[in-house]
């Protein structure tokens, strides 16, 4: 039986009196038949009176007893008399007996946890009726450890008691952190208010003050000097909270968590009357004490916490003042990643693209208004705190994602692994091989895709569908990775498949065409990527004509390679037939056409025409503005693609604004460990160097060595160009 009951105001209840309200079953001696179990509720007022109802809407009791040294309320065991026939749910933990001078009433209770709160209530009660306490001695018990009230932390073991004294029925997970603060945290300390004389203190100082009281040390210990500052919603179901941090308590059961939560370390009752500046410094001095921080995000694809004005305050001090953070997500959170990823690994980029502090709220206007300008008023900004949310977010759930995917496929490898298992786990591998790539983790990528690729082998052997379109991705990563002998090899090995099973004029076929193109354009074979490509365009045009989006698709790989060979014009005219299928088909106002916009400019500006491809980038630019939104990579490389040219025209100053636009969106959406941003850092190098600025240009194209080495390897082509360019300065610094 839960405790979650309000005591009702009325005539006996009235003007705040009750202490606390318990739901119970009771009888008295001489009247114990099983079917005399009557329910009742217990009502402890401040002046001593213990007094019981029929039900919680009565207004009269049936009997009130005077708490004093006469009254006592004991385990039932150790009450005088005859024992009464306790009803089987009647567990030995929640029988109580409260013994007064004229008869005794033996009562059983939802929970151990109501059971405790009435022998220590009463208790206490009587203690004082027969030997008052000074008023100092009242107040919230402090310790020297634990003298700073933003210091109190609570131990795990308090949350699990709490789900299971007040969160055991199905009706309770809904429950948010607002009501276990009405419901539990409010009433329990409002009971210790008034037995304290009025001194109000937050619920972690009551449980240290118990502990303190208890004739013997509690195993395991309650409270303690906060090790973890928790950052989280008050909308959150407060079993996902709780779930969460015992999660993340368990991978830490090496040391000692105690969890610094505001829920229990604030006093409740005085919460409502503090100002904007105590809270601030509550928060601020409790994260410098504690000196570490985890934010409990949820949803994955949408955390609540992002759009909450506070959460954002305790994210910015943790970030200003360079205290540890780290996001946890709730168990469950995982699988739904997983799933996401599963059916479109591109789900993780548009995630990101949605997480922004300006969309945050707060209860009161005010707050959300002075908080977001304290965060105006940092170095970064908005956009800091943007950034290193979506990077944090982003490498938990790609570093989930790939444990995930090779968990999959080492249960499919096991005995108990069926068929089923082994297909789930090779789909799972590729997707996620896929996003890894995406994000610039290549790595990881091949080592996944490659697990999916056996699984498939072992299940369906090589010459089958699946196995080609593994071999096709697996190309892929290491195109992006530079390596394109290998990419060419595993294309070579999907294309005989293909041509076995689906045959020369069929879409997948094409694509492998269309991917060789695109390898051999990286190895600057023109005439063999030409080729490739037109043999896959062939195949398109036949299937799909001339007026279908992937038709439209060669065009632009067509023109990419003349673009590549330095035939320009006819680089232009491939590119004008592809915006004119997508034109036809899909529109302006799509991204795809968008991108052929962009690759228009980009011919341009190799042609010198920079005033012309800037007039396309632009165009462009307002088609991914309007279709993807500013916080996505293809918006960032148009903003890229722009600074070029007006790096080329001379003008400095617009060519830095727009890289560095860029490269803000890409650190967001790819993170800083992809291949585009360190583009994006050799691009603003060049541009400071050609302005006369060596020793910035020498810092950033450092950046951009650094990321090429992590994302594509040291003997990528472009890492080693880098490589080159930044000895030269070097060597010119000197």
């Amino acid at each position: 039986m839960s405790m979650f009951t309000s005591p009702r105001t009325d005539d006996d209840m009235d003007d705040d009196a009750a202490v606390v309200l318990w739901n119970g079953w009771g009888t008295k001696q001489g009247k114990i038949f099983a079917s005399k179990w009557k329910r009742r509720y217990f009502v402890l007022k401040s002046d001593g009176q213990l007094s019981y109802y029929k039900a919680a809407k009565h207004t009269k009791p049936v009997a009130r007893f005077a708490i004093g040294g006469s009254t006592r309320v004991v385990k039932a065991a150790e009450a005088v008399g005859r024992q009464p026939k306790w009803p089987a749910q009647a567990d030995p933990g929640r029988r109580v007996a409260i013994v007064t001078p004229k008869q005794t009433f033996f009562v059983f209770f939802g929970s151990q946890a109501t059971t405790r709160d009435l022998v220590q209530s009463v208790s206490s009660l009587a203690d004082r009726a027969s030997d008052p306490l000074p008023e100092e001695t009242a107040a919230p018990v402090q310790t020297e450890a634990l003298a700073a009230r933003s210091a109190v932390g609570i131990a795990p073991c308090v949350l699990r008691d709490l789900l299971r004294d007040y969160l055991d029925d199905p009706e309770d997970e809904a429950l948010t952190t607002t009501d276990v603060c009405e419901r539990v945290v409010k009433p329990r300390c409002r009971t210790a208010a008034r037995m304290a004389g009025g001194i109000t203190a937050p619920f972690a100082n009551l449980l240290l003050r118990e502990d303190l009281k208890a004739s013997s040390p509690q195993s395991p210990q309650r409270v303690g000097p906060a090790t973890v500052f928790v950052s989280h919603a008050w909308r959150y179901p407060f079993r996902v909270l709780v779930d969460t941090l015992l999660d993340h308590a368990d991978k830490h059961s090496d040391t000692q968590v105690f969890f610094w939560i505001d829920l229990f370390a604030n006093d409740q009752l005085s919460a409502v009357s503090r100002p904007f500046e105590w809270w601030t410094t509550t928060f601020r001095d409790s994260i410098s004490a504690i000196g570490s921080v985890v934010a409990v995000l949820h949803p994955w694809h949408k955390p609540i916490p992002v759009e909450r004005a506070w959460c954002l305050f305790e994210l910015h001090t943790t970030l200003s003042s360079g205290t540890p953070l780290t996001l946890l997500l709730p168990p469950g959170e995982g699988q739904a990643l997983v799933d996401a990823v599963r059916d479109d690994y591109e789900s993780l980029v548009r995630a990101m693209a949605d997480v922004s502090v300006s969309h945050a709220q707060a209860s009161q206007a005010t707050d959300r208004d002075m908080i977001l300008r304290a965060i105006d008023e940092t170095e970064h900004g908005r956009a800091g705190m943007d950034e290193e949310i979506k990077k944090q977010l982003r490498a938990w759930c790609l570093e989930h994602a790939e444990a995930s995917a090779l968990a999959a496929a080492d249960h499919a490898d096991s005995e108990g692994g069926t068929e089923a298992d082994g297909l789930h786990a090779a789909k799972l591998c590729n997707e996620v091989g896929l996003a890894l790539s995406q994000h610039g983790k290549t790595e990881a990528s091949i080592t996944v895709q490659e697990r999916g690729l056996a699984i498939v082998h072992r299940l369906l052997g090589d010459d089958n569908r699946d196995a080609a379109i593994t071999y096709s991705n697996l190309g892929l990563a290491y195109d992006n990775q530079g390596n394109y002998d290998k990419a060419i090899e595993l294309y070579e090995r999907c294309l005989p498949i293909q041509l076995g099973t689906v045959g020369e004029n069929h879409l997948e076929t094409a694509s492998t065409y269309n991917n060789l193109g695109l390898a051999y354009i990286g190895k600057a074979n023109y005439d063999r990527a030409i080729e490739y490509v037109e043999k896959g365009l062939a195949i398109r045009l036949d299937i799909l004509g001339d007026q279908d989006v992937e038709t439209a698709v060669c065009y632009n790989n067509l023109a990419r390679a003349y673009d590549s060979n330095g035939n320009y014009d006819k680089a232009v005219e491939f590119y004008e037939r592809a915006l004119a299928v997508e034109l036809a088909t899909i529109g302006e106002d799509h991204p795809s056409t968008g991108s052929t916009l962009n690759a228009l400019g980009l011919v341009h500006e190799h042609k010198g025409d920079f005033d012309q491809a800037i007039q396309w980038y632009e165009r462009g630019l307002a088609v991914h503005l309007k279709t993807l939104g500013e916080n996505h990579p293809e918006t960032a490389a148009t903003y890229g693609n722009l600074g070029s040219s007006f790096d080329q025209k001379g003008d400095f100053g617009k060519a830095v604004q727009y890289y560095e636009r860029g490269l803000a969106i890409e650190l967001a959406t790819l993170g800083e460990n992809h291949p585009s941003v360190a583009i994006s850092y050799g691009n603003l190098a060049m541009t400071h160097n050609g302005n006369g600025n060596a020793d910035k240009a020498v810092e950033l194209l450092e950046t951009a060595v650094g990321i090429c080495q992590q994302s594509v390897g040291p003997d990528h082509p472009r890492t080693v160009a880098y490589v080159q360019v930044l000895e030269e300065l070097r060597q010119d610094q000197h």
